[in-house]
């Protein structure tokens, strides 16, 4: 899927680090490493694999706690008449279950959006029909609601379309609450959909907080649980003030993710310069940002004891999950 133009793989060598970082690692055994997706749950501290399945072996979602497989999920075996399962995005659920929304491909032209939640030993609970709606990224609160950013595929994502960008759902799959119009950004070309040069969205919570890094918009918006819009925060002049201090033609946000306090903690990439990538850690208001490491691998979020949170690769079928330095 078009996704895997921009999402960055598990295909880098050895990280460098600088010498600053001290970091702690936990070396994990994950067969076929290089054709997941990663995610990083901070409040539960699970490192979630996801991909597409092609058949009943394929397992679409791979779920660790340090180096120990807790969930492995075979979507196909429960979809016997689908070709495909197309997997878009993952989140973890306060009770131990896991959701992934995704699209399943019947063949000739057949498909149906869906958001399927599967228990800890990997059988589905529940499936949700999303009806046209295609969700890009998914998070769970502490009371099981789900939200999602995504677009109705009848309207498209144009700028001359109306719908509301992110929804919310009970646990149950009732929709609770659709907010955030397409409307108010018809200056872009794209919104919810995933754009190449400007690096992926990112939904989180913090606390009793939603917040989306609206990636098309280059911008963090906070929200309250009931989806009334708190702050919005531009990073248009963080960008470019980093391009300028690194000497690169352009910066983009590659990950998001965020620290304990509620800051940003972004790995930046860079073009045109030696420097690939800087890792940042950004003040709320965006004011206010410090370069922590440069690059470095994919950089996921953070634990418990604030230390940042560095994926890498080095033999086969072996990643290393690495804990650095503790955040100023």
């Amino acid at each position: 899927m078009c996704k895997k133009m921009f999402c960055v793989l598990l295909t880098f060598a050895i990280a460098i680090i600088t010498s600053s970082v001290r970091a702690s690692e936990t070396n994990i055994k994950v067969p076929d490493a290089g054709l997941y997706f990663s995610f990083w749950d901070a409040q539960r501290e699970l490192l979630i694999f996801y991909r597409d399945a092609h058949t009943p072996d394929d397992a679409a979602v791979k779920v660790y706690a340090g180096s120990t497989l807790r969930m492995a999920i075979f979507p196909l075996k429960d979809f016997p008449s689908a070709s495909e399962l197309g997997v878009w995005a993952v989140s973890a659920l306060p009770n131990g279950d896991i959701a992934l929304s995704g699209v399943l491909d019947f063949g000739n032209q057949q498909t149906k959006l869906v958001l399927l939640t599967y228990a800890a030993d990997g059988s589905l609970k529940k499936l949700w029909d999303m009806q046209t709606r295609h969700n890009y990224n998914l998070v769970a609160d502490g009371q099981g609601n789900i939200y999602a950013f995504g677009f109705p595929v009848e309207l498209g994502d144009s700028a001359q379309s109306n719908y509301m960008m992110l929804a919310k759902y009970s646990p149950s799959g009732k929709v609770l609450r659709e907010f955030l119009p397409r409307k108010g950004y018809a200056h872009l070309a794209k919104a919810t959909m995933l754009d190449p040069s400007n690096g992926q969205s990112a939904l989180l919570i913090w606390h009793d907080r939603l917040v989306l890094y609206f990636a098309n918009a280059c911008q963090v918006l906070w929200f309250d649980t009931d989806g009334n819009l708190l702050r919005t925060v531009n990073l248009d002049s963080l960008l470019k003030s980093v391009a300028k201090k690194n000497k690169s033609e352009s910066a983009r946000i590659e990950r998001f993710s965020l620290t304990a306090e509620g800051n940003y903690l972004a790995q930046v990439s860079l073009l045109s310069t030696d420097t690939s990538n800087v890792v940042l850690q950004v003040s709320q208001d965006g004011d206010k940002w410090q370069t922590l490491t440069s690059n470095a691998e994919q950089v996921l979020g953070i634990d418990s004891q604030n230390q940042y949170i560095v994926l890498r690769t080095g033999e086969p079928n072996q990643v290393t999950l690495a804990k650095c330095t503790r955040l100023p």
